[in-house]
């Protein structure tokens, strides 16, 4: 069946190799999927660097973003996870 994955800030959250853990489990077991993620990016720009400093001050670390910070890293991690076709966009650009 054709299957729909919605992730909304979640592989951010997870330890770089368990957010690929979830983009590979879903990419192996359903031959038709497309997942729509939303993450955080760019944690180096002042909005960036004020998002992981709250989140930082109220202990919730963004464990992922190191490993993913921006577009093309978002599109690697996917077509590495096994999806034939990855595309990015930042939220101004969308």
């Amino acid at each position: 069946m054709p299957t729909l994955v919605l992730l909304e800030c979640v592989l951010v959250y997870l330890p770089p190799e368990d957010a690929v853990g979830v983009l590979t489990w879903f990419s192996s077991r359903a031959p038709r999927v497309v997942l729509a993620g939303y993450e955080q990016i760019r944690p180096d720009d002042a909005f960036g660097r004020t998002m992981v400093e709250n989140l930082r001050r109220r202990d919730c670390p963004l464990l992922g973003l190191a490993a993913c910070p921006e577009l093309a890293s978002q599109v690697a991690r996917c077509e590495a996870a096994g999806y034939a076709r990855a595309e990015a966009l930042d939220l101004h650009t969308y």
